[in-house]
């Protein structure tokens, strides 16, 4: 393996910027449903957790289907895939959900996972992150960059020009940087602790260390940078599915890191009161255990979403775990989104602070 020694959080120099009550996690988030999904060609090259021979109901691609039959049965499948995971947000969690779409002249057919373009934070500021593949980028799409900016008042007028410079954070010319391309895919790259203000970023083509160094400065958090990899040597494309953690627990990919990182995480994440860590193996990230995530449900309740994969590869001592760790687990079924995509729950919601 690459030698990346772990670095221990150090104090980002914006930290001492005034700031509302932290909480982890939020009871809103922004979704978009996949009506013009397809497997992305441009992701295979990272993205290890992408199947490219399975179709819409798991049978070999090569089934014999014509494309145009293949392309809408993919769709429906995962359309309701999709709609029965916000159904779970809504009803279950009683999460507010603001739900879009995309055609196929967007180009976008991993649009599905917003969380990777943006995110936002309790001082009321929106990030927009450079992507590493073109189709991807396209996801900022004008209508839901300007949906963001109208819901946090960050719409352009003289009199609010300051305020939205400092709370609207642009980082996508660096898609262009003539020294060099460097990417950071938003809370696909960054797994935060929130409350603490820590943030968890594996390096890899995806995730810039030097541009992590910078957001963390910019947010005033402290970064604990490190490398991952899978059981086949190769760098784990995004942090969050490698990782996630909550208010009162955390899961990691230990045979991911090296024992030295795994002790600077593990250390951390006990530090800031996880004091449930729930190690899993390179089998369970590859189900999506990783790629989990906590919300805010009716009456303050920390609540765990994960895909059913994952619910049924988490064993009954990590359970056990969880269970104490949060006030409930809700489970959605996404598999031709997980096969297919790549991604699982975690990648599916951008949440809204």
């Amino acid at each position: 393996r690459r030698r990346h020694r772990a670095r221990l959080p150090t104090r980002g120099a914006a930290a001492t910027m005034a700031s509302p009550p932290r909480a982890q996690s939020t009871n809103e988030v922004f979704m978009i449903s996949p009506t013009a999904f397809e497997s992305n060609a441009q992701a295979t090259s990272d993205n290890h957790f992408m199947s490219t021979t399975a179709d819409a109901t798991g049978a070999p691609a090569s089934a014999g289907e014509p494309d145009d039959k293949y392309a809408s049965l993919l769709t429906a499948r995962v359309v309701t895939e999709h709609a029965s995971l916000v159904r779970v947000l809504r009803e279950e969690i009683g999460a507010v959900v603001h739900v879009f779409d995309h055609k196929r002249e967007h180009g976008t057919p991993d649009a599905v996972f917003p969380n990777n373009w943006f995110s936002t934070d309790r001082q009321g500021r929106v990030t927009l992150y450079p992507m590493r593949h073109p189709n991807r980028r396209a996801e900022r799409r004008d209508d839901l960059v300007k949906w963001l900016k109208d819901r946090y008042g960050l719409t352009h007028t003289k009199q609010n020009e300051s305020e939205r410079n400092e709370r609207l954070i642009d980082m996508t010319h660096e898609e262009l940087n003539v020294e060099g391309a460097r990417f950071l895919e938003g809370t696909g790259a960054l797994v935060l602790d929130r409350i603490h203000q820590v943030a968890y970023a594996c390096v890899s083509e995806r995730c810039d260390e030097n541009l992590a160094e910078v957001w963390a400065s910019t947010h005033g958090y402290r970064l604990v940078r490190f490398a991952a990899f899978d059981e086949h040597e190769r760098p784990i494309y995004h942090t969050n599915v490698m990782m996630s953690v909550g208010t009162r627990g955390a899961v990691v990919c230990r045979p991911s890191v090296s024992q030295e990182t795994y002790d600077v995480i593990a250390r951390s994440l006990k530090q800031t009161g996880r004091d449930e860590v729930i190690d899993i193996d390179f089998k369970q990230m590859g189900a999506m255990c990783g790629n989990v995530l906590e919300l805010r449900g009716r009456d303050g309740k920390k609540c765990l979403l994960m895909s059913r994969r994952a619910r049924e590869s988490f064993s009954d001592a990590q359970m056990a775990q969880i269970e104490n760790a949060w006030d409930a687990v809700h489970v959605a079924a996404i598999p031709a989104l997980e096969e297919i995509g790549g991604g699982g729950v975690r990648c599916c919601v951008a949440e809204l602070f």
